[in-house]
Parts: C-alpha cells; structure tokens; sequence
C-alpha cells in the first residue's frame, strides 16, 4: 500500500507540473532525442529541483539504497551509516599497470626534483570510504584503499617521502566519516585544517620549515558554523529529503596575517589579512543550496593561483593540487614565504617542468585524494619530462 502511495503521489506531481511548468527549447524538443538533449531538456523545466527533492522523498520511503542517474557514474549510493557516495567510486578502475605508471611518473619527478636541490613530499588524502570497518551496502566493494596501499609502497619502495594521511587520521584517533561531509565526496573544512597541521609538523621535522606551532592550534582561530548551509554534490542530486543537508563549519584566523593572492587565469588579485585575501562572505548570504557551493568559500579549483606571505615563512612551496586543498591550501599559505599553486586538471599555460625550471621553488608538494588513482585521471601526472 505505501508504495502505491507513492506512486500515485508521484504522477500526480509529474501531471500537474508539466501543464504548466516545462518550457519547450523549440518545437518537437523531444523527437530523435539522445542522452545529452534529455538532460538540456530536462535542465528547462521550472522548479526542477522539486522533481528532485520528490523523487529523493520517495526513494527514500522505499528505502532505497541507491538512485540511478541517467549516466550511472553519477548514481548516489546511500553508505550503511547515512553518509552519500557516487556509484562511480564501486567502478572505479585501479588496475595494477596504470598505479605503477603513475608511481613510476611520481619517481621520475622526483628524481629530476633532486638534480635541482628541490624536496618532494607526497600527500596520500583519504577517500570518504575508510580503509577501517565495514560500512558498504551489501553486494558492493571499494578497491581504491587496496589501490593506494600498492601505490604508496611502489613510491616509497624508490625512497619517495610519503605522508598516508589516513593512517595518521587513525593515529589521531580522528572518526573517519566525521571528517566528512554527508552529502558531499570532500573532506571537511576542520579536516583540511588538521591536515594542514599534520603536514606542517612533517615539514618542520624533516625539511627545515619554521611554521609557528600556533598556526596548528585551532585555539588561535575562530570558529563558526552555518547550520544546514550545505548540499553537496551528491546531494543536489538526490535532494534535501533524501540525504539530509550538511552544517559547514568555517574558521579564520585571530592572529594577524598579511597575504597577497593572485589567480592569473581571472584576472584576480587580493592583499590584506587571511579573511580578505581568501574568505567570500558572499555564500553566507546564498539561501539556494542547489545554486551555491558554500565548500568553496576559501577558493575555488583555479589552474594556477600564486600566494605571497607579508609577514612569515622562509621557504618557497608549489603544491599540486585537487579539490581537497580548497580547504587545506590557505591554511598552508600561513607557512610559506610563497605558496605557488596549481591544478593539473586545467593548468595548461606550460608544463609542470617549465613551471618548476623558471619558479625554483624549495620545494614540491604534491597532495591528491585517493580517487585521482583512478584510471580516468592521467591528466593530473602528466609533468612534461619527457620533453
């Protein structure tokens, strides 16, 4: 009976949104169709987001685990403890040769670092499926932890430097998926925090960093959190009734600071203290989560964006970067004299070995999430050696 409910419901939602809420593109939209026009044609119907959020409701009164999209990468799977994932996590390809080519790329770089008296240091980010307990649905598996096992052993086998951050989560006795959001792939922005922390600490121990130890105490930062401010990305897929909305937590420094931030690629160019240099205040005032990215309230994913510290740090640092440093890259900035940043998936001004070769930074950072160990993700080794 409560699924006949629901579908009753749901056709007469269908029925009386179409009379008089879909704006045809042209005439005969909907004839000799394919995947892409579908979804355009979908895109033009008013109040889009309340199918969404209907069809979220009933999924989740069947107690549906999963929700298919029309590209079944981007189906949302519901974890055994309430938290969002892409079903594209569980087809992930980690095949043995393409992990060790990207490891063998990583040696080569590093390799031809040391020519030049330049470090390197890999961070290895977690993915939001934990390497510890069990937390799958039934029927489906992860291999992207095993993948980055044989990974890190295949870089620290040729003396790569590697920190594996979720081992040190679990040293710090840091629940894994509190560090996560629920409706989001991305960590946490307290994560990206302690991780800055933990990497900073590295840094001053083994490579002669001066990072004030105040940096790292979140006692020296002020704290706020936005209630149900964010939808992720899997979220906006599923809606609000489906999978909840996350609280966002943010936090600035209550020490002075002095940055100037650039980002050549838009034209952008700031100076003042962190909260000036970084912090949008515009997504406080955003009230549409499916039209606002409140986790990019810090930066955004930019090619190249380049940070010079007024006030501290000795040491010139380029970080190679994902998503995940959107709230770990600021926080990093606060150590370096300057922090060079950039994102292969869209940096295309040179190569990386051009970059390096006219920057001579002291040092190389290289910090990506587990899932960019995928096959799918050679864009981000691609350092131009060979030429």
């Amino acid at each position: 009976m409560k699924n006949k409910v629901i579908v009753i419901f749901f056709l007469a939602f269908i029925l009386f949104a179409m009379s008089g809420y879909v704006t045809w593109q042209k005439d005969g939209v909907f004839t000799s169709l394919g995947k892409g026009k579908i979804e355009a044609a979908f895109n033009n119907i008013r109040e889009k987001n309340s199918f969404i959020e209907i069809n979220g409701a009933s999924q989740r009164l069947m107690d549906k685990r999963k929700i298919d999209d029309v590209d079944a990468l981007n189906s949302v799977v519901k974890l055994n403890n309430g938290y969002l994932i892409s079903a594209g996590s569980f087809d992930a390809s980690f095949d043995a040769p393409g992990l060790f080519g990207k490891a063998d790329k990583i040696i080569e770089l590093k390799g031809y670092l040391e020519k030049s008296d330049i470090d390197f240091l890999y961070v290895q980010i977690p993915h939001k499926i934990s390497s510890y307990g069990n937390c799958l649905p039934r029927g489906l598996t992860y291999e992207g932890n095993k993948a980055g096992d044989v990974f890190l052993n295949r870089l620290s086998s040729a003396g790569v430097d590697c920190i594996d951050l979720r081992e040190e989560m679990k040293k710090d006795g840091i629940d894994h998926f509190n560090a996560f959001y629920i409706t989001d792939h991305h960590w946490t922005t307290e994560a990206g925090f302690w991780a800055f922390g933990n990497v900073g600490r590295y840094l001053n121990k083994n490579y002669g960093f001066d990072i004030n130890e105040k940096y790292f105490d979140g006692k020296n930062y002020s704290f706020k959190t936005e209630e149900k401010a964010f939808l992720g990305s899997f979220g906006r897929r599923v809606g609000r009734l489906y999978g909840g909305i996350d609280d966002f937590t943010y936090l600035l420094p209550e020490f002075e600071t002095d940055l100037n931030v650039s980002v050549p690629s838009k034209s952008i160019e700031k100076t003042g203290s962190f909260k000036d240099a970084f912090f949008d205040e515009s997504y406080l005032d955003k009230k549409d989560l499916y039209d606002s990215n409140i986790y990019t309230i810090y930066t955004k994913d930019y090619p190249l964006q380049k940070i010079e510290n007024k006030l501290d740090g000795t040491k010139k640092v380029l970080l190679l970067r994902d998503s995940y440093s959107c709230v770990f890259s600021p926080f990093l900035s606060l150590g370096c004299s300057r922090l060079d940043i950039i994102d292969l998936r869209y940096y295309t001004e040179t190569t990386l070995k051009e970059y390096i070769d006219k920057t001579q930074p002291d040092m190389v950072l290289f910090a990506y999430f587990l899932g960019m160990l995928d096959s799918n993700s050679d864009v981000m080794f691609q350092f131009g050696l060979a030429s």
